[in-house]
């Protein structure tokens, strides 16, 4: 392959993967922190965009940087049986003082998407939706273990 083909074809990879980006759930523990993604990273990602949720919807977000992937979960992503194929250890700015759970996203998009958590019967529903909330750009799901009280419309759990 010729030298320019490939640096255009790796320029509009590059190009589609921060156009699209990869939404995951971080599970943030004094034990450990991690983020879990359905699909690995592309190598180049070496930090992560996380935005904060609190009960009134505001959004914070922050840079965290993560390290190299593993498939072994941390400790308190394996407490909340959560699903992921790829999980990275994160390094956080400050130090985490209880079980706490935030989006993750690889790139900052054109504008930042609405980040939403409800629960249902024992867990907790993560949403991102577009600027516009139009459109759901992704969801998971992460298992509790015990009851909580429902608050999630038919939506956010589709």
């Amino acid at each position: 392959m010729k030298p320019v083909l490939l640096l255009t074809l790796l320029a509009l990879a590059c190009a589609a993967a921060q156009a699209h980006p990869q939404f995951g759930l971080a599970v943030l523990s004094p034990d450990g922190s991690c983020a879990a993604f359905a699909t690995p990273l592309p190598p180049q990602v070496k930090r992560l965009r996380m935005t904060q949720l609190d009960t009134a919807h505001r959004r914070q977000s922050q840079w965290v940087r993560l390290g190299p992937m593993t498939d072994q979960p941390c400790p308190a992503a394996q407490a909340a049986m959560l699903e992921g194929a790829a999980y990275y250890p994160l390094q956080l700015p400050k130090a985490v003082r209880a079980l706490d759970y935030q989006v993750v996203y690889t790139d900052t998009p054109s504008s930042i998407p609405h980040v939403r958590v409800c629960s249902s019967q024992e867990g907790l529903w993560f949403s991102a939706w577009s600027a516009k909330g139009r459109h759901r750009l992704w969801h998971a799901y992460a298992y509790l273990g015990y009851d909580v009280q429902p608050n999630c419309t038919v939506e956010e759990t589709e």
